[in-house]
């Protein structure tokens, strides 16, 4: 499928804020900045040869399970094309995210938590109550567990 010494994978950051999450369910524009892991294509029919469809680190991991059409497994996150260029944070959540560890909380982090701090007037008492906690985006609960 792939020969020359190329990579089948690459992470780096978002250059521009342009390019957009290959996992169907997602879609998501991946934000200038924010790392993103990079799956060679190539394309028979296509004259540009090869190129990058780019992923959340987390989107890329749930397309590994899919029945028909499956990316191949990342079976160490240091095997990754510009590992070692990243910060030491982010080589973490990588590590994390590819060796079966937990999530990664980069993707949508605020959108997954957020403070809830809401003034409610009982009826019955005719108090008002204070209601705080986290409380949590439904859509992306959804997302991450597939």
């Amino acid at each position: 499928m792939w020969n020359d010494g190329d990579y089948y994978y690459e992470v780096d950051y978002a250059k521009t804020g342009r390019s957009k999450c290959r996992e169907f369910r997602c879609k998501e524009t991946i934000p200038e900045g924010m790392m993103r892991v990079g799956k060679t294509l190539y394309e028979e029919n296509d004259h540009w040869g090869k190129h990058l469809g780019w992923y959340h680190p987390e989107c890329l991991r749930k397309t590994f399970w899919y029945r028909k059409n499956g990316n191949k497994k990342i079976k160490r996150a240091s095997e990754i094309k510009g590992y070692r260029s990243l910060d030491p944070g982010d080589r973490d959540e990588l590590d994390r995210v590819f060796n079966n560890k937990g999530k990664s909380a980069s993707k949508g982090d605020s959108k997954k938590k957020s403070v809830l701090n809401v003034t409610v007037k009982c009826t019955g008492a005719g108090q008002p109550v204070i209601v705080t906690g986290d409380t949590y985006d439904i859509r992306a609960q959804l997302k991450d567990a597939g």
